[in-house]
């Protein structure tokens, strides 16, 4: 009888989280380290994290996506992207620098709380291929060894993570 009930009580604390997020799974949606900020980009990844892909279409992002949520601290987190092993959303600018948790919720279920440490700024450059920076020359073309910035032109080079603004951003636009 007691091995037959503890079966039941581990059945029931496996399904009662079918969403997991993995170890150290919240990081910089950029760079993919560990370190992430108010008002960056972060990526979180884990399992069950959607029923299916979804992705914002227009600004403000919106906080729910096919039925997945985000919170930080009970903050609810804009999002850009879910997928069952991926979401890509902004780490609402009201959180403040130190320890911080994350629950996803989809349909009404929720992972256990994950606890992460959010820094004053964590930079991350956008990369893509094998690890170059997404860089647009002045003429809006891709930075690359084929089409080089001329000299004394501008180079638009996207970054996360940069923490407070002088002009404050509403989370979400």
């Amino acid at each position: 009888m007691i091995l037959r009930t503890l079966a039941t009580l581990s059945m029931m604390t496996i399904s009662a989280f079918p969403q997991t997020i993995s170890p150290n799974g919240i990081v910089n949606g950029a760079s993919f380290l560990p370190a992430v900020a108010p008002g960056s980009v972060i990526s979180i990844f884990g399992s069950n994290l959607a029923t299916g892909n979804a992705g914002a279409s227009s600004v403000p992002l919106p906080i729910t996506l096919g039925g997945t949520d985000v919170q930080v601290n009970g903050t609810p987190a804009p999002l850009f992207f879910v997928s069952p092993s991926q979401i890509n959303a902004q780490l609402p600018y009201e959180i403040a620098p130190g320890p911080a948790t994350l629950v996803v919720t989809v349909n009404g279920s929720s992972t256990a709380p994950m606890a992460f440490t959010v820094m004053d700024a964590a930079p991350g450059i956008l990369v893509y291929g094998s690890d170059r920076a997404v860089a647009i020359n002045q003429d809006s073309t891709l930075n690359s060894p084929d089409k080089p910035a001329l000299p004394n032109s501008v180079v638009t080079i996207y970054v996360v993570g940069q923490g407070p603004v002088d002009t404050a951003v509403t989370t979400g636009a």
